[in-house]
């Protein structure tokens, strides 16, 4: 069992924060690479080509080893909602199909399935979790043939009722549905194996059990999913953007992998370090063993 790490955080005598759930406070390793990461920004004639892609890059492969998966399927986003938009624009909905969901999940898990519902005529269908019960099997008595998109949580966060993913997994194949997965309320505090859940986009914000700055977030894209259509259309993404000098011959095509995802401005100079330093404590943990 992990003991007490309160020393590396800014917390008081007489303070036990109890509430990661809503937002974690940040160690002081982290406040200082944020530190650093201003004083970068603050002297530009110092920026290289480099950094506008090897914390981005490392970034992902931290992220990578805590979900048991390649960095080449993982993006760069600044909130679960600009994951999950994603996930909704590149996943197919027929008229008459259904989105299942879990009533009262976080609202940017909610919004762009419900457009999706009604820009083709799909059916949006919320489920009810009874007071004190786990999520799982009322998930699963509801996933049938009509069914085209799983879109769920790990944890409730308004109850903290639980979601098997694994057993989703297995109920989502049998009827050929898509799994889209917001993990914000659990990511960094539950273990979590991509390879064993296998969902076809799952978002992260990091500013919770992940212990990241604000403004910072994840995106896995499963492989089936690796050439869909972005929110931006960014130079950094394409084949040839270390190349500044070349950008005037503006490249149509994409980086492989999850990288035609990334959010614009992904180098966040100011914050990214700070992201790479929690993801390293987190695995120092034991946050990558599966």
């Amino acid at each position: 069992m992990l003991k007490s790490q309160k020393h590396l955080f800014d917390l008081p005598e007489g303070i036990a924060y109890l509430n990661t759930a809503y937002m974690s406070p940040l160690m002081n390793s982290v406040v200082e690479a944020v530190e650093e990461g201003v004083r970068l920004k603050a002297r530009p004639w110092t920026l290289t080509i480099d950094h506008f892609f090897e914390d981005v890059h490392k970034s992902k492969r931290l992220f990578g080893r805590m979900m048991n998966v390649p960095a080449e399927n993982i993006s760069i986003t600044p909130s679960a909602s600009y994951g999950l938009t994603t996930a909704a624009n590149n996943l197919s909905l027929k008229a008459g199909e259904r989105i299942i969901a879990l009533r009262h999940q976080f609202p940017s898990h909610t919004y762009p399935w419900k457009r999706k519902a009604r820009e083709t005529g799909g059916v949006f269908h919320e489920i009810e979790v009874p007071e004190g019960q786990a999520a799982t099997e009322v998930l699963i008595a509801s996933i049938d043939d009509r069914t085209a998109i799983v879109a769920v949580p790990n944890v409730l966060w308004t109850s903290g009722a639980y979601v098997d993913l694994i057993q989703i997994r297995r109920h989502c194949d049998e009827v050929r549905a898509a799994l889209v997965l917001d993990l914000t309320q659990s990511a960094g505090a539950l273990v979590t194996d991509f390879q064993k859940i296998r969902p076809d986009f799952a978002a992260v914000a990091n500013y919770k059990w992940m212990l990241c700055p604000y403004t910072t977030g994840f995106l896995y894209v499963g492989d089936e999913h690796l050439d869909g259509r972005p929110l931006e259309e960014g130079w950094v993404t394409r084949k040839g953007g270390r190349n500044f000098s070349s950008l005037t011959e503006n490249p149509e095509t994409f980086e492989l992998g999850a990288v035609r995802y990334d959010m614009g401005e992904r180098a966040n100079f100011a914050l990214n370090p700070g992201v790479n330093r929690a993801l390293e404590q987190l695995l120092d943990w034991g946050g990558g063993k599966h």
